[in-house]
């Protein structure tokens, strides 16, 4: 198995490998390529590392771009809580600095500045309260993620959406799909009830 691992990811080449290289290393391909794809069960804190190295390099586009990718991608509620947790705290961290930078501004700064301030500011506030209110259906879409055929979470997501007739509508036959295949591979035994049988209705004898 270990060496079906090995075969599966690119070998490193010499300048990767040498500590004096002066080349520059592609962190982004290293952690794709040989972090988790070796180590899968470290996913949140791969994710999260290579975020933050976008973060201390400035590139805070990359930085959000890279905690959106890992929320659709990791499969383990450990793994999102480690990312989404990173990503608020960054967050709330860049709007402190937008607010201590408004809050800061001389009278005498250009008033275009002043505004583009304000306006980055609100824009990532909306997007903060966004995050924050994505947080259940991001929690749902690992679990489903996990495992498409648990009917109780497709369930949940339905309320999730709640009135929203246009995102519902696909999800009923989501939820239904899994236990319909279910029971007609293998029909209810003596005692036990078809998920979906409504109560007012009869059931056949078994």
């Amino acid at each position: 198995k270990g060496g079906n691992r090995a075969a599966e990811v690119p070998a490193l080449d010499a300048a990767t490998l040498d500590p004096t290289s002066p080349a520059k290393l592609d962190v982004d391909a290293l952690v794709r390529s040989h972090g988790l794809a070796l180590f899968a069960d470290q996913a949140g804190r791969l994710w999260t590392g290579l975020a933050t190295y976008w973060i201390k390099r400035g590139e805070f586009a990359l930085a959000r771009a890279t905690f959106e990718e890992a929320l659709g991608a990791v499969v383990t509620l450990r793994d999102f809580t480690q990312v989404f947790d990173a990503y608020a705290e960054f967050e709330e961290s860049y709007i402190s600095g937008l607010m201590e930078a408004v809050a800061d501004a001389d009278a005498d700064e250009d008033d275009e500045d002043k505004k583009e301030d304000e306006a980055e500011l609100d824009e990532r506030m909306r997007a903060f309260e966004e995050l924050m209110d994505r947080r259940p259906f991001l929690v749902n879409e690992v679990l489903l993620r996990r495992n498409p055929n648990d009917v109780q979470e497709w369930e949940k997501r339905i309320a999730l959406y709640g009135t929203d007739d246009e995102k519902v509508r696909p999800l009923h036959l989501c939820s239904l799909l899994p236990s319909l295949v279910l029971n007609s591979c293998c029909p209810p035994a003596a005692g036990r009830r078809d998920v979906h049988a409504r109560d007012d209705v009869a059931q056949p004898a078994p």
